[in-house]
């Protein structure tokens, strides 16, 4: 990660990372996780966490964009 000679060349070294990471990538996620502290789950792992029915106190914009999201990441994993 260092030495870059400009923030577009470590910008585009952190998409590439987040994209490798969010496919599952293990040395991805290790190196986001040791250099910029966050964790990224990929699409498979994700799938775990997300709730099967959405809780019924959310705001109803909420539930749409969630229910938006889960149903891309369905599209992505069926491909």
């Amino acid at each position: 990660m260092d030495g870059f000679p400009n923030s577009d060349q470590e910008a585009e070294y952190r998409r590439s990372l987040l994209s490798a990471a969010g496919s599952g990538n293990t040395s991805a996620q290790q190196e986001l996780e040791r250099e910029y502290h966050v964790r990224i789950y990929s699409a498979q792992e994700r799938q775990h966490y997300v709730p099967a029915r959405l809780p019924d106190h959310l705001p109803m914009a909420v539930q749409r964009r969630l229910a938006s999201v889960m149903e891309h990441e369905d599209a992505d994993l069926d491909n």
